[in-house]
C-alpha cells in the first residue's frame, strides 16, 4: 500500500512483481482485486498515470464483482482514482470519484479536503461547500477550519456574498465560527 513513497528505482521492480502476481492468478480473468490495486498504486508511483487509472478501475470492477466485495478497498480505490485524476488534471472525474467514495464513508475529513481543492478552481463557492458539509463529521477539524479560512481569503469579491450567506445558515447548526 506504500507505492506513493517508493524510493525512484522502486517503483520499477514493484511493477515488476505485481505484473507477475497478476498474471499468475489462479484465475487469470479474476486475478485478486487487492492485487490489481497495489499494481495501479506502482504504475501511479512510476508516473504511468492513464495505466494506474485502467488498473484502478479494473481493480474496481472486479471488487464490486466478487463474492465477498472489500467495502474498504472500494473507497481506497475511489480515494486513489481522484488523486491520479488529479495528477493528469482531470478536476471533474476527481470530484466524481471522491463524491463516491464520501458516498461509502461520509467520515472522511482528507477526502473533504482533496474534493474542495478539486472544486476550487471552477467554483470557489463550491469549494467552501465541500468542507462545510465534510465539518459535521469532524466538528473540531483545524484542517477543514484552516482549508475554509485559506480558500475564503483567496474568494473574488463576486463569490463573497453567497460565502457570507452560506456561512451565515451554518451557524446555527454547526460549530462555524464567526471568525469567517
Amino acid at each position: 500500500d506504500q507505492a506513493p513513497n517508493c524510493r525512484p528505482d522502486r517503483p520499477t521492480a514493484a511493477l515488476r512483481l505485481l505484473e507477475a502476481a497478476v498474471r499468475r492468478s489462479p484465475d487469470p480473468d479474476h486475478p485478486d482485486p487487492k492485487t490489481v490495486y497495489l499494481l495501479a498504486m506502482a504504475q501511479s508511483a512510476a508516473l504511468q498515470y492513464q495505466e494506474a487509472i485502467a488498473t484502478m478501475k479494473r481493480a474496481q470492477l472486479l471488487n464490486s464483482s466478487s463474492a465477498n466485495p472489500s467495502r474498504q478497498l472500494g473507497i481506497d480505490i475511489l480515494n486513489q482514482l481522484g488523486r491520479v485524476y488529479t495528477q493528469v488534471g482531470d478536476n471533474s472525474a476527481a470530484i466524481a470519484s471522491y463524491t463516491d467514495s464520501l458516498g461509502m464513508d461520509p467520515a472522511q475529513r482528507d477526502i473533504y479536503l482533496r474534493k474542495a481543492d478539486a472544486v476550487f478552481p471552477s467554483s470557489p463557492v463550491q469549494a467552501i461547500r465541500v468542507l462545510l458539509d465534510g465539518l459535521p463529521h469532524d466538528p473540531t477539524s483545524s484542517a477543514i477550519r484552516d482549508a475554509m479560512r485559506e480558500d475564503i481569503s483567496k474568494l473574488k469579491p463576486a463569490n463573497r456574498e453567497p460565502v457570507a450567506e452560506m456561512l451565515q445558515a451554518a451557524l446555527p447548526k454547526l460549530p462555524v465560527a464567526e471568525e469567517y
